[in-house]
């Protein structure tokens, strides 16, 4: 059985240590979560680890979900209470810089009148509107609908979030069948967001073209996507590829849109053809990923893939500023 009284005089003896030493035990501590334990602990503590000499940061977390009622939700309400809040609790609301938006596959999408004034909440600077694995059963399945989320509550918020400079959409999966639609409201989702240039996207389905489309051209600088099944269109398919008797079409490789990457992951990527007349799918070949690393801008500093040892070495010599891991 744990004392109070034992508890009570350990974080006495912990108060009579010089700050300097206390500094370090913060330090070495380091998670978020004991930080913020941490933090409630007394008045001296709540004090030292918000001092800069603290390397990890307290992050605070702005969460939404569905409503509980219906176990639905709308990007109205959603845009309704993030204003709501803008408004009457600012001074609090702008001490969170993270967003995190749960089950955003169980959120409707409602036409937002002109009368609901969109304030932009420049305080949050990431989203996580990641789901968890569980939400779907199988990245080939063409038949869970219900867990498609909609892409036009991404228009929603980044019609308020100008700030956001990260995002995760692991496991999240828009309307492959409607494609063209879907991308069209990414494409304006990732323009909206002029800061944007970190995006975390593994188990990505389909809903990226292995060229990057609709990733921004010039602002992305690093994308994960590991375990992700690209689109391509058959006209680029082979002009991927390092051709071993001539190079066709030197523009046009993997990623060639994102002009300004600086960092990607793509281990176990796959991608499936756009042709409804013919769809496939096949692993992203070592061609594929040769031709990448030749090809990819001045920009570029690291790139995690299934690249073999053998191919690893090759490149190094060619790319040596690329750090190539698997």
């Amino acid at each position: 059985m744990i004392n109070k009284d034992d508890d009570d005089d350990g974080l006495s003896l912990l108060a009579t240590l010089p700050l300097s030493l206390l500094i370090i035990i913060v330090n070495n501590l380091g998670t978020q979560e004991d930080l913020v334990n941490i933090s409630v602990l007394s008045k001296q503590f709540h004090m030292i680890v918000h001092l800069p000499a603290i390397g990890t940061r307290i992050v605070r977390v702005y969460e939404l979900s569905p409503c509980s009622i219906r176990n639905r939700g709308s990007d109205l309400r959603l845009v309704q209470r993030l204003v709501h809040n803008q408004l009457n609790n600012h001074d609090k609301f702008g001490h969170y810089h993270h967003f995190r938006l749960n089950r955003i596959n169980e959120f409707d999408h409602e036409i937002i009148g002109a009368d609901n004034d969109l304030l932009p909440i420049n305080s949050i600077t990431s989203f996580d509107l990641s789901l968890s694995s569980s939400s779907f059963s199988s990245l080939a399945s063409l038949t869970l609908a219900p867990n498609w989320a909609e892409p036009q509550i991404l228009v929603s918020l980044g019609n308020i979030f100008s700030n956001v400079q990260e995002i995760n959409l692991s496991h999240v999966r828009f309307d492959v069948q409607s494609f063209q639609l879907s991308a069209l409201d990414l494409r304006i989702f990732f323009n909206s967001l002029l800061s944007l240039q970190k995006i975390t996207w593994h188990h990505c389905d389909r809903n990226i073209l292995l060229a990057g489309f609709p990733l921004h051209p010039k602002r992305t600088k690093q994308i994960y996507a590991d375990d992700s099944n690209f689109t391509v269109l058959r006209s680029h398919m082979k002009l991927m590829s390092v051709n071993p008797v001539r190079q066709l079409r030197n523009d046009i490789f993997m990623f060639h849109k994102c002009k300004s990457l600086e960092c990607l992951s793509i281990r176990n990527a796959r991608y499936t053809t756009n042709d409804i007349d013919d769809i496939f799918t096949k692993a992203v070949s070592q061609q594929m990923l040769i031709k990448f690393v030749r090809k990819a801008p001045s920009s570029m500093r690291w790139f995690r893939s299934d690249l073999t040892e053998d191919n690893m070495e090759m490149l190094r010599l060619e790319r040596p500023n690329i750090e190539l891991l698997n």
